[in-house]
């Protein structure tokens, strides 16, 4: 009896550490519940896990995206993320058109996904391959918002890449609502942290902004990334004044503190990095 009861204890055991067929323990019912209630087409469905996630790679016939989609949920079946795999004729319009008018137009595509999230604004990926200036090859992922706006280049990106760090994140109470009120039409493109600040990129109309918080939700600043020619003429002439001017300027931005408002222009002097501060009215500044 003992012997009978011990064999089908292990018989449960074994039942419960099943593994599917990629070798990863059995998916915990309400995450597979979670999948068929988001998509309730979805078939030859597949579970991994990835960095505590559990992502179900699933196809959806008919649908522009018919294969390697790949949906992200937590241990309690809540959602995240998914990853579609779709034709460049899926993209929106305006996606298509501003993919035809930049500077990769003439390089291959070799695919294009699209990014939904709990919470933040859709992306578009486009992933081309092609050479650079110098001959070198390349491959460049291209990141669009819906209505055309390119928000990110990405060169030679880490090969299989899944794109764990676009997952959102939750934000503090006091950053949710410096962001809606400072910006209330802004969508959010992307969550995550640098030099122990939490960093929250947003698109405000047709303008990229990064914004940098404490741990705490105390607004740092904010940076806006402008064309030369948008600069103050004012911060302009101060830098063709300046003993760089014959470098030329290679990025600026808008920088935004509790403290002062300033642009920051960025030259490049022996492959060295200088960086020039400068108020609204030209005065040049110290950080």
């Amino acid at each position: 009896m003992k012997k009978m009861m011990w064999m089908l204890a292990l018989a449960t055991l074994f039942a419960a550490c099943e593994k599917d067929d990629n070798g990863v323990s059995r998916t915990p019912q309400e995450v597979q519940n979670a999948l068929t209630q988001r998509y309730p087409d979805a078939v030859g469905v597949e579970w991994e896990t990835r960095g505590g996630y559990y992502v179900a790679e699933f196809t959806i016939p008919g649908s522009a995206s018919t294969a390697d989609n790949s949906a992200w949920f937590d241990h309690t079946g809540l959602w995240y993320m998914t990853e579609y795999d779709i034709p460049f004729t899926a993209l929106p319009e305006a996606v298509q058109q501003a993919f035809r008018a930049g500077e990769y137009a003439a390089w291959e595509i070799d695919d294009v996904d699209q990014l939904e999230r709990e919470g933040m604004e859709t992306l578009y990926v486009i992933e081309v391959e092609g050479r650079d200036a110098d001959g070198r090859e390349q491959d460049v992922d291209l990141y669009y918002a819906p209505d055309g706006v390119l928000v990110k280049t990405v060169v030679d990106a880490e090969s299989g890449y899944d794109y764990a760090d676009f997952i959102p994140e939750a934000l503090v109470g006091a950053v949710q609502s410096f962001v809606e009120q400072r910006y209330p039409h802004a969508r959010i493109l992307e969550i995550g942290g640098e030099r122990g600040l939490t960093e929250i990129d947003i698109l405000d109309g047709t303008t990229l902004r990064e914004l940098y918080f404490e741990a705490d939700g105390t607004w740092v600043r904010t940076e806006t990334e402008l064309r030369p020619e948008e600069l103050p003429q004012a911060v302009r002439q101060a830098f063709a004044s300046s003993e760089y001017a014959r470098y030329g300027i290679e990025d600026a931005e808008y920088i935004e503190t509790p403290d002062k408002n300033y642009y920051r222009l960025e030259t490049e002097v022996n492959d060295r990095d200088i960086y020039l501060d400068f108020m609204a009215d030209g005065t040049p500044i110290t950080i």
